[in-house]
């Protein structure tokens, strides 16, 4: 089943299969779902992946009267890149149980300030979720074990020295990336929330470039016994901080 779906600003179909998966490339600042318990304005849609009532007990967009469109994973808001969603809720099941057993590969691409050396390999640490002011917060030190595997794509620009890594998580816990990064002091670029401010109000005046330079840039499983592999482009805004000498 193939259908036309209202989708935000910045976000756009990468494909449809007969089966009933609808791969979605989600843009920056958009949140995956709607928040449960807030009211939606028709502003406020405007900024959920897209512009239909969303079921939170079922985790599906209503489509239409017969058409149900379900979420298998989530993405934070100021993270872009690939989004799976199917139309039948046994294959969403089978797909989040995947994600729960560690069966998914996923793989992120960031772009990095280096103040000092790259450390790539393999991430092990002991992450802890905190509310702060209200608002949830993770720090290194304690809590889960959260792992993670690094691989430097691109060295450092001159100017700011910003680099693009490869990560991929083989934990999902919150916010995993952009905390580990920055407690080895390579923040990623445009993080409001963990990472180098100052770095950030200088790389905005410099290219004019504002936002998380986190991307889910691939996704792979199997299923049915057939492998699915799902790509996703650089932002273009990766490129244009790239392109710095």
């Amino acid at each position: 089943m193939t259908f036309k779906l209202k989708l935000a600003r910045g976000c756009k179909v990468l494909n449809q299969t007969e089966d009933g998966i609808t791969v979605i490339e989600k843009g920056p600042g958009i949140l995956t779902h709607p928040n449960q318990g807030r009211s939606i304005s028709a502003k406020g849609r405007n900024t959920c992946l897209l512009n239909n009532d969303y079921n939170y007990d079922g985790e599906f967009y209503e489509i239409s009267d017969k058409a149900k469109l379900y979420l298998t994973h989530r993405l934070d808001s100021p993270t872009s890149g690939i989004i799976i969603t199917t139309t039948r809720k046994d294959l969403a099941q089978e797909i989040k149980s995947k994600f729960k057993r560690k069966e998914i590969e996923k793989t992120y691409h960031a772009i990095v300030s280096v103040p000092e050396r790259l450390k790539p390999g393999l991430w092990n640490d002991l992450l802890e979720e905190k509310r702060v002011g209200g608002k949830l917060r993770v720090f290194p030190g304690k809590g889960v074990l959260s792992k993670s595997i690094c691989f430097i794509e691109r060295n450092p620009t001159k100017i700011h020295r910003l680099a693009l890594i490869k990560l991929h998580p083989k934990t999902g816990r919150t916010h995993q990336l952009r905390v580990q990064t920055s407690c080895r002091k390579m923040p990623i670029v445009g993080d409001k929330t963990y990472g180098d401010f100052s770095m950030n109000r200088k790389i905005i005046k410099t290219t004019q470039v504002e936002r998380l330079c986190l991307h889910a840039s691939a996704i792979s499983f199997r299923i049915n016994q057939r492998k699915i592999l799902i790509e996703s482009n650089l932002p273009v805004e990766f490129e244009k901080l790239l392109s710095l000498p």
